[in-house]
């Protein structure tokens, strides 16, 4: 449902968004239909063109309303006098029920580098980790930063 109504909000018709997209208009039926899910590449070209995020495409109410979780990555402005790296990245992680965010948490200095803090959190939102498991994945991913995770 979610496809079809931010194709229709960005004025498309399907067979126009399927030539934009490089897909057929069936596979582009399959997706607004629930009956099949885009790779992570097809849904970001379908964001690009719906004016939309990827998370309005892929972050909904699952069947039965289970929570899903939603994990982004947050530039954050270290302060103080002279800091040596003026930003480091977090990870705010966001539970929704419904569609609605129910809670929210945030997980500060997780690492400088933004690009590999970007990925984490996809990949975490992808894969809908729980919230749970966070902590384990983050020292993981970033094994240097661990020790500021406890």
């Amino acid at each position: 449902m979610v496809y079809r109504t931010e194709r229709e909000r960005a004025g498309l018709s399907q067979e126009k968004a399927a030539e934009l997209i490089g897909i057929s208009v069936r596979t582009l039926q399959c997706y607004e239909a629930g009956e099949a899910e885009p790779k992570l590449s097809t849904a970001d070209r379908i964001a690009a063109i719906y004016g939309c995020t990827v998370h309005a495409l892929i972050c909904r109410p699952w069947k039965g309303g289970i929570l899903m979780y939603r994990y982004t990555s947050v530039r954050i402005r270290v302060l103080g006098m002279g800091a040596e790296h003026p930003y480091t990245c977090g990870i705010l992680i966001q539970e929704l029920e419904e569609g609605h965010i129910v809670e929210t948490s945030f997980i500060p200095h997780v690492s400088q580098d933004e690009a590999a803090v970007r990925r984490f959190a996809e990949r975490c939102t992808r894969e809908q980790l729980a919230p749970a498991k966070l902590l384990e994945a983050l020292e993981a991913a970033f094994p240097d930063a661990a020790t500021t995770f406890r």
